[in-house]
């Protein structure tokens, strides 16, 4: 799974929009992504793939949600 794959997948059983920080959180909690280095993923990580990946996420106040929901 890649890690915008695992983003997009925590998004829609969280079913609302969350920081990025708690969507790192739970992509490590339940081992969705394993970064090339065994490092846990970085929030930052999380918001640099998001913006990398704007057909798929959208911000809002400061968090990030799936593009698919406005529709």
């Amino acid at each position: 799974m890649t890690l915008h794959e695992a983003i997009e997948q925590v998004l829609q059983n969280a079913e609302k929009p969350l920081f990025s920080r708690d969507i790192a959180d739970i992509i490590n909690y339940q081992k969705l992504y394993k970064r090339k280095d065994g490092l846990p993923v970085s929030a930052s990580q999380v918001t640099t793939r998001a913006n990398n990946y704007s057909k798929m996420f959208t911000k809002e106040a400061g968090k990030i949600k799936l593009v698919k929901d406005d529709i």
